[in-house]
């Protein structure tokens, strides 16, 4: 009786939560127009509603704590937000509106869910919340020449790092801000490392211990730093992403592969050839002249929007093509575990926000998976190349 009670109660407080406001969507069936005075832009992406039955079976592999905080991360940002872009998704003209007002309905289902777990049978709430999604929400795939288009994941992480505030023999890979001056700021990776482009400035902030270590940070994106400082205390820091030489972004595994020097193209590989062969080290870095400032923060690293990135919640997608991020992303993949020694690969559906971005992520299927800052989420950055399907949710225009 009691249990009845609670899920009512719930139920009422969703409810009420999602009564209809004034409808920010416009006219769904037709192509936007400008109005005299007019001056908001429309983004496009490639992107087709689904119908009710080509929706996929909703669920989520996760407890949805991390999902909360991800929520209210990217809430936060889009209500200190001030837009009159408008954003079409399949044939749907939406305001910007709408994506903090989804958020926050997803939010109340999530919450409504976490509850009902306390009090109901598991897999009651499990289909309470699968078809509340789909009641309130239309769900868009990715498309390409017309067509869905399968989408292909990867993994990054954020990597610890023990740095020093003084270079030594063994600190001695810098670790940048980005400079002011353009004729700094485009100094290619090469020049920096080799070449000593920024030796002796205001921007050398921290030092390294490792050249391949530097390179996978910045592929990465961001970090986590230990350091000493002055008292000898430990420290820690966050490197948030602040910007590009703008050069050209290759990975050198490619390049070495194609070259003989490795027979694979693992990170392992790749260290060890590094390691081996310090007189090739030059030629190899030439390759991806691309080098990534940072900035230091006391919160995690920031995605491309500077919202704090959330432990497997976040993902990064292509900028060219889906340019407003906080939107709600459904992901169907796999993700691998270790299983007896071996690597074994397991379903994954997870509710996430395209928080990021990448040099590396184009295309509108593609999908970089942000797992967090521990072991496994190392190890995940470097075996994850799998297919699947990635979605993106709004609110149907009744619920508005």
């Amino acid at each position: 009786m009691f249990k009845i009670l609670y899920l009512l109660i719930a139920l009422f407080l969703v409810s009420c939560s999602s009564q209809k406001q004034e409808s920010n969507l416009l006219n769904p069936t037709a192509e936007p127009t400008q109005e005299k005075g007019d001056t908001a832009s429309v983004v496009k992406t490639p992107t087709v509603l689904l119908l009710s039955e080509e929706w996929p079976k909703i669920e989520d592999d996760l407890d949805h704590e991390w999902m909360i905080l991800a929520l209210d991360r990217q809430i936060a940002k889009f209500k200190r937000m001030k837009s009159n872009s408008r954003i079409k998704l399949g044939s749907i003209v939406y305001s910007f509106d709408v994506f903090l007002t989804s958020l926050e309905k997803y939010r109340a289902l999530v919450a409504n869910y976490r509850l009902c777990q306390i009090t109901i049978n598991r897999l009651s709430c499990k289909a309470h919340f699968a078809r509340s999604v789909k009641k309130y929400f239309h769900m868009f795939a990715p498309v390409e020449k017309g067509e869905i288009k399968k989408a292909f994941f990867t993994a990054y992480h954020t990597p610890q790092i023990q740095a020093s505030l003084v270079k030594s023999k063994t600190f001695n890979v810098g670790i940048h801000l980005k400079p002011i001056e353009d004729s700094l700021r485009t100094s290619t990776r090469n020049q920096i490392n080799f070449e000593a482009a920024l030796e002796g400035t205001s921007y050398e902030a921290m030092y390294m211990e490792d050249q391949f270590d530097q390179y996978l940070l910045h592929i990465q994106g961001g970090g986590k730093v230990l350091y000493k400082d002055f008292d000898g205390q430990i420290k820690t820091k966050y490197l948030n992403y602040d910007g590009t030489n703008q050069q050209s972004l290759r990975f050198i595994s490619k390049y070495m592969k194609e070259k003989g020097y490795i027979k694979d193209l693992s990170v392992a590989s790749q260290r060890r050839f590094l390691a081996a062969n310090p007189e090739k080290q030059r030629e190899i870095y030439s390759y991806s002249p691309s080098y990534v400032y940072f900035k230091f923060s006391d919160e995690p690293p920031h995605g491309n929007d500077a919202v704090s990135l959330t432990d497997n919640r976040s993902i990064a997608t292509d900028y060219r093509i889906y340019k407003l991020k906080g939107l709600l992303t459904y992901v169907q993949t796999e993700r691998p575990i270790k299983d007896a020694g071996k690597v074994k690969w397991i379903p994954m559906n997870r509710f996430m926000i395209d928080h990021d971005t990448g040099g590396a992520i184009r295309g509108p299927a593609r999908g970089d998976l942000y797992f967090g800052e521990t072991k496994y989420a190392a190890w995940v950055a470097t075996q994850m190349k799998r297919r699947g399907y990635k979605y993106f949710l709004a609110l149907k225009p009744e619920y508005l």
